[in-house]
C-alpha cells in the first residue's frame, strides 16, 4: 500500500511539472522573443552587472537587488541568453509547487492535493509574463510556508526550533529583497507565532519569533554591509528605499479606489472570487463569535479599550492622508475618518469616565478555552484559514499603495489563493468525512476546481498555438546594433531599457531608466543634474525617445522650436532637452519610436 502510494505521488508530481513546464513554455523566449518592460528592464541590469558594475551606484533602479542578482545569474549560466534566466524561475516554481504538495497530502488525497496546486497556479498564471518581481516572490513565499509546517512546526527541542525559526526568517527576507511591499506572508507567519506564545502560553514561542526577525534582518544586513564596503549604501538607501516612499505617496481617495481595485479584480477569476467569498465568510463567523463573546462576558474594559484603538486608528489614519496626500483641506472621505476618529475615542473616554474602577476577570482563559482542541500546529484548516485571512488584505493593501493596478500585481495573491482554497479542502476533510453529505462537498469542490481551471488550460492551447512576432522594441534594438559598434553609447528615453540589452548596447549615464527625473521628490534636481553631465561628457551617438507620455521628451515639438524654447536654461529637464536639441538631429521614426542622431 506504501509503495502504490508512492507511485501515485511520483506520478502526480511528474504531472503536476508537465503542467508547469508547458506553462512556462509561454513565457519562454520561444513565444516572448522581446522582453515586456520590467523584464526587459532586469535583464540590462543584470547583464551590466556582468559587466562590473555597481549596482545603484553606476545603474540607477528603485527595486531590491535580488531581482537584478537573479536575472544576472541566469544570464550568466546561458552566456547572455534569456533562457537561463527562464529555467532558474521554472526550477524555483516547480521546487515550490512540489514542496506545498507533499505538504498538502499529510491531510489530503493526492487528487484533491493536485487540484490545488495547479488550479492555484493556473489561476494567477493568467496574469504572469515571466521574470516579474511577483513571481519570483510568490515561490519564496510558498517556500516558506513549506518551511513553516514542515520544518518549524515539528520540532520539539528548543534550540532545533530556534534553528528553524531563523532558516524561516532568511525565507521570509527573499521577497522583501525582491520588492518591500511583499511581506504579506512573512507577516501572516509573525502573527500565527505570536498567537501560539499566547494560546500556548509558552514564552519559548517568542524567543523563536525573535530568531524569526533575526533570519530577516540577516539577510538584509548583508546587503548593507556589501554596498557599504563598496561606498554605494547612499546609493541602496536612497535608491531602493527613500526613492519607493516618494513614488507610493497618494491621497486616501486614491488609495481607498486602488484597494477597490485589487478586491474587483478577484470577481473575473472563479477561484479567486471563490476565496474572497471564503475569506467574507471567516470574517462574518469570526465578527459572529466576538460579538457573542464580548456579549456574554460583558467585558467592559476590553470594549472601551477597542473603542480607543478603532477611534486612533481613524485618526491616524487622517493624520497619514493629510501628510502624504497631493491635494491640500479635508474631503468626504477624510471628514468620513475624523468624525468615526472623534465618536469612537469620545465612546471610549465615557466608557473611561463612568466605570473608572472596572477591573473585569481576564478574558484569556475563557477565549483559550473556546480555541481548545484546534489543531493549530498541524496541517489543519484552522491553521491554513488563519494565515489566509491574515495575508489576502494585507496583500490587497500592499497591491493598492502604489495607486497602480498593473494586472502583474495581481500575482501577489498565489499564497492567499493556495491558503483559502486549500483551508476550505480541509475542513471538508476534517469535519464533513462522517457525514452523509461528504460526497456531495467532495463533487461540489472538484467541481469548481475544475470551473477555475477550464479557462486558463484553454487560453494555455490557444497561445501555444499562435506563432510571435517583434514589435517596434526589437526593431529599435535591431537597428541600433547594426548602425552602432560594441561599446558605442546610446540613449532610450523612456520605460523601455530592455531595448538596450536587445542592442547590446550601454547607456552613457546611470538614469538608463529617466524615472526619477520626472517624479516629484527630493531626488529629482539632482538626478536632472547627473543626467545632464553624464551626457555632456560621454555624449550617445544616438536618442531613440520612445515617446512615454509620462516621461516625454520633445512633447511634439520640433527640434527648431525646442532649441528655441530650452537653449537659454542651465538645469533641469528644461536644459537637458536644450543640449539634446541643439546637438542631435532627427534621422527616422522606428514605429512609434522617434531617433535622433549626434551632429557634432
Amino acid at each position: 500500500m506504501l509503495r502504490k502510494s508512492k507511485f501515485v505521488d511520483l506520478g502526480a508530481l511528474l504531472c503536476l511539472w508537465v503542467v508547469l513546464v508547458v506553462s512556462f513554455l509561454l513565457l519562454s523566449p520561444r513565444y516572448e522573443t522581446v522582453p515586456h518592460r520590467d523584464s526587459g528592464i532586469f535583464l540590462y541590469v543584470g547583464s551590466e552587472l556582468l559587466q562590473g558594475k555597481l549596482l545603484y551606484q553606476q545603474i540607477w533602479e528603485n527595486k531590491q537587488p535580488l531581482i537584478y542578482l537573479l536575472n544576472a545569474a541566469g544570464l550568466g549560466l546561458s552566456g547572455g541568453a534569456v533562457w537561463g534566466v527562464w529555467v532558474i524561475e521554472l526550477a524555483l516554481f516547480g521546487a515550490a509547487f512540489s514542496l506545498v504538495y507533499f505538504l498538502l497530502r499529510r491531510r489530503l488525497h493526492p487528487a484533491a492535493a493536485w487540484l490545488l496546486c495547479v488550479g492555484s497556479f493556473l489561476t494567477i498564471f493568467q496574469v504572469m509574463s515571466g521574470n516579474f518581481t511577483e513571481e519570483y516572490a510568490v515561490a519564496f513565499d510558498l517556500f516558506l510556508l513549506s518551511w513553516f509546517f514542515l520544518v518549524y512546526l515539528r520540532q520539539v527541542g528548543s534550540r532545533r526550533r530556534i534553528l528553524a525559526a531563523l532558516g524561516m526568517g532568511v525565507l521570509a527576507a527573499l521577497p522583501f529583497c525582491l520588492k518591500q511591499t511583499y511581506l504579506n506572508t512573512s507577516a501572516a507567519i509573525a502573527l500565527l507565532i505570536l498567537f501560539l506564545a499566547w494560546f500556548e502560553r509558552d514564552r519559548r514561542r517568542l524567543v523563536d519569533f525573535g530568531s524569526y526577525a533575526a533570519g530577516f534582518l540577516l539577510v538584509n544586513a548583508g546587503f548593507f554591509i556589501y554596498f557599504l564596503s563598496r561606498g554605494a549604501l547612499r546609493d541602496y538607501w536612497v535608491d531602493a528605499f527613500l526613492i519607493n516612499q516618494a513614488y507610493s505617496q497618494q491621497g486616501l481617495l486614491e488609495w481607498l479606489h486602488a484597494l477597490r481595485m485589487a478586491l474587483a479584480f478577484n470577481s473575473d477569476y472563479p477561484l479567486l472570487f471563490l476565496a474572497v467569498a471564503l475569506w467574507c465568510s471567516l470574517a462574518i463567523f469570526i465578527a459572529a463569535v466576538l460579538i457573542h463573546w464580548l456579549r456574554d462576558h460583558r467585558h467592559l474594559a476590553a470594549v472601551r479599550w477597542v473603542l480607543l484603538c478603532l477611534g486612533l486608528a481613524c485618526l491616524g489614519l487622517l493624520g497619514y492622508a493629510q501628510l502624504r496626500g497631493a491635494q491640500a483641506g479635508i474631503g468626504l472621505l477624510q471628514g468620513i475618518c475624523l468624525g468615526l476618529g472623534l465618536l469612537f475615542t469620545l465612546s471610549a473616554a465615557v466608557l473611561f469616565w463612568r466605570h473608572p474602577q472596572s477591573v473585569p476577570l481576564s478574558s484569556a482563559p475563557s477565549l483559550r478555552q473556546n480555541l481548545a482542541g484546534i489543531e493549530w500546529t498541524r496541517v489543519s484548516p484552522q491553521s491554513f484559514f488563519f494565515l489566509g485571512f491574515i495575508d489576502l488584505p494585507v496583500t490587497a493593501l500592499f497591491i493598492s499603495l502604489s495607486g497602480q493596478n498593473f494586472p502583474h500585481y495581481y500575482i501577489s495573491l498565489l499564497p492567499s489563493l493556495f491558503l483559502l482554497l486549500s483551508g476550505a479542502a480541509l475542513f471538508i476533510e476534517q469535519k464533513l468525512r462522517v457525514q452523509e453529505a461528504h460526497r456531495f462537498w467532495n463533487y461540489l469542490f472538484v467541481s469548481l476546481m475544475l470551473v477555475g481551471i477550464f479557462a486558463p488550460v484553454s487560453s494555455i492551447f490557444t497561445r501555444l498555438r499562435s506563432s510571435a512576432g517583434g514589435d517596434d522594441r526589437s526593431a529599435a534594438a535591431a537597428y541600433l546594433k547594426s548602425v552602432t559598434q560594441p561599446g558605442e553609447k546610446v540613449l532610450v528615453w523612456g520605460w523601455e531599457a530592455g531595448i538596450y540589452y536587445l542592442a547590446e548596447r550601454e547607456a552613457p549615464t546611470r538614469y538608463a531608466l529617466q524615472f526619477p527625473l520626472y517624479l516629484d521628490s527630493p531626488f529629482q534636481t539632482q538626478a536632472q543634474q547627473t543626467l545632464l553631465s553624464d551626457i555632456e561628457s560621454d555624449p550617445p551617438s544616438y536618442i531613440l525617445d520612445t515617446v512615454d507620455e509620462k516621461m516625454p521628451l520633445l512633447a511634439g515639438e520640433s527640434l527648431a522650436q525646442c532649441q528655441a524654447e530650452n537653449s537659454a536654461a542651465t538645469d533641469g529637464l528644461a536644459a537637458i532637452r536644450g543640449y539634446i536639441c541643439s546637438h542631435y538631429v532627427y534621422i527616422k521614426s522606428i514605429g512609434s519610436y522617434n531617433l535622433y542622431q549626434r551632429v557634432d
